[in-house]
């Protein structure tokens, strides 16, 4: 069988037929910790040239195919190695950078102390999705 799985009443014009504005424009999972396998980042995504570090917890995700504007939306998940039940890990957008038709620019952050202490962490596996582009 082949094609996507839809539901009805959904936006893709037919059960099992998706638009291009309803796919992921790019998406990725690649390791946070020690140096980048470029390699693996292309094989194991879409719509992804490189990743770039640029320094802990932030990195720069470059695109194939440039998306159609730099107002696109983005997701993801994030594991991270360390701490208590209470420590949480977020992807967020990287402030101190725009976004542009060709990259997108993340930071992720771990809370530690039960949210009274956010800090730039790398963590092991990171993962992420654009929709809009």
């Amino acid at each position: 069988m082949s094609g996507l799985i839809g539901l009805a009443g959904s936006r893709t014009g037919a059960v099992g037929k998706a638009r291009g504005k309803d796919l992921a424009n790019m998406w990725i999972r690649f390791a946070g910790t020690g140096t980048i396998d470029q390699a693996l980042v292309v094989s194991q995504s879409y719509n992804v040239s490189s990743v770039s570090d640029q320094g802990t917890g932030k990195y720069f995700i470059n695109f194939i195919k440039n998306m159609s504007n730099a107002t696109y939306f983005f997701t993801g998940f994030l594991a991270y190695p360390g701490g208590s039940f209470n420590d949480v890990a977020v992807l967020a957008q990287d402030g101190t950078y725009a976004n542009t038709t060709s990259q997108l620019k993340i930071s992720t952050m771990t809370s530690l102390n039960d949210g009274t202490q956010w800090i730039l962490d790398d963590c092991d596996i990171i993962t992420v999705i654009v929709f809009g582009g």
